[in-house]
């Protein structure tokens, strides 16, 4: 049975195949690859899927998006508080940006990638019934 992790990196990867294909251009999605990006001022709420993936919810929960993390994140499948470290305001997969896991077991987990997430998307990363039909599940403009 395939885990909830690995289903989501599987639809990622297709998504990610399809658009390469689309656009004519073929690109490998390795560290730091991914521009999305989201203001810090602007997260509405967060969830951990595991210790190398985390959703976040940037400016709404309209807006969802999936942080990768370079390598294992100890400890955020067991906090209750994170923060974020960033140069300018906006959390990217380059620059230096991370997120911060306070506590004897957390540290600074460095982003490796951050992709945007349809509604479909979420609802697999958290094992939830998936609504057919829905694409992006609203605007990221920052409010």
């Amino acid at each position: 049975m395939i885990g909830a992790a690995m289903r989501l990196l599987l639809l990622l990867m297709a998504g990610l195949l399809a658009a390469a294909c689309s656009s004519g251009n073929v690109r490998s999605a390795g560290y730091g690859e991914k521009s999305e990006c989201f203001w810090a001022e602007s997260i509405y709420d967060w969830r951990t899927i595991d210790d190398e993936h985390l959703l976040v919810w940037s400016p709404s929960r309209h807006c969802a998006y999936l942080v990768a993390f370079a390598i294992p994140c100890h400890g955020l499948r067991f906090t209750d508080a994170i923060a974020f470290q960033d140069r300018d305001g906006r959390i990217c997969p380059y620059g230096g940006d991370a997120v911060i896991v306070p506590g004897p077991g957390g540290g600074r987990c460095a982003i490796a990638t951050i992709t945007r997430m349809s509604a479909a998307e979420v609802d697999i990363a958290l094992n939830r019934e998936v609504k057919s039909g829905e694409g992006p599940i609203g605007t990221c403009e920052k409010q």
